[in-house]
């Protein structure tokens, strides 16, 4: 997969977590991400709630393990780490 269709791919991950679950983040967070996306589902989910202003060791573990399972979904997609 090439950098810009990862990078769409972020872009639309961060969206669905906007729309899903409320974390819609700031621009320079999203940039960010999509630039440099963390690997793992575990190290992205950190980075969303880090950049939303929560600790990511807190909170809902409920919660936690749906987003994280969202991020896995698109992580694991064929070709994401080719580039």
């Amino acid at each position: 997969m090439s950098p810009v269709d990862r990078r769409r791919r972020v872009a639309y991950l961060l969206d669905e977590l906007c729309a899903q679950f409320g974390f819609c983040l700031p621009a320079e967070a999203r940039e960010r991400l999509e630039a440099d996306p963390p690997a793992g589902a575990d190290a992205f989910a950190a980075a969303v709630y880090r950049a939303e202003g929560f600790d990511p060791t807190t909170g809902d573990p409920a919660l936690h393990r749906r987003v994280c399972a969202v991020i896995a979904q698109s992580l694991s997609a064929p070709g994401y780490r080719d580039a």
